[in-house]
């Protein structure tokens, strides 16, 4: 990482890192490792846990009225996959990860979300939770700023639409499964009849799920404007 690339981030997060070392293996994929070097996925798994914690106390702050379903709704749709992507998108992450070329994608949705979790757990393991809150509050109380109501999972309002206008559940069927096993990609199919259907793709068959939902439900919306 140049120093120019550090600095940067640094300034984007409003944070100074400690230990090189650590946040060099925050923006390693799996792929690129190599003998006694280890990727990401174990500080992802930290930093996903940390995010969780840190958003849930947020939203409890925020709104003390919300019962426990909407609070629940709010913290999955802050902390998915999309937003995170779009987090490190804002902080130019794709460019500081490293990844082998062949069958790997730097700016993959999946891919940008990890490492923003990794950098949360390299936050966390130097400074601890106070620190760690600073950064989180710093991206994260804007996007709550903004939700001026609990947002629905896309596949839960896709199944009321379809129970409004007595349809049939949604069917979704998984299309294909391709790519690498440390970085795969999921193509699925959701369909309330013959003439709805919509494929969508995502790094887990639960975000492809997801996306095929919302490409459904964008299309519904757009044959009532019509």
């Amino acid at each position: 990482m140049s120093t120019d690339s550090l600095v940067r981030l640094q300034d984007n997060l409003g944070y100074t890192f400690q230990d090189k070392a650590l946040l060099d293996q925050a923006l390693r994929h799996s792929s690129a490792t190599k003998q006694n070097q280890q990727s990401y996925e174990r500080l992802e798994f930290l930093g996903d846990r940390i995010l969780g914690l840190c958003v849930a106390e947020l939203l409890y702050q925020i709104y003390p009225f919300d019962k426990e379903g909407a609070l629940a709704q709010r913290h999955s749709a802050l902390v998915c996959e999309d937003v995170l992507a779009q987090i490190a998108q804002d902080l130019s992450l794709g460019v500081l990860i490293q990844g082998e070329t062949k069958n790997f994608s730097k700016n993959r949705p999946s891919v940008l979300a990890d490492a923003v979790e990794a950098l949360i757990a390299v936050v966390y393991l130097e400074k601890g939770l106070s620190e760690v809150q600073k950064v989180i509050k710093k991206f994260w109380r804007p996007l709550i700023a903004e939700m001026t109501t609990a947002p629905k999972d896309p596949k839960s309002a896709l199944q009321e639409w379809a129970h409004k206008h007595n349809k049939n559940a949604p069917l979704y069927s998984l299309i294909k499964r391709s790519g690498p096993d440390h970085d795969p990609l999921f193509t699925v199919q959701v369909s309330l009849d013959k003439t709805r259907q919509e494929t969508a793709q995502g790094s887990s068959l639960k975000q492809a799920e997801k996306n095929a939902a919302i490409a459904l439900l964008k299309g519904l919306n757009k044959q009532s404007v019509e």
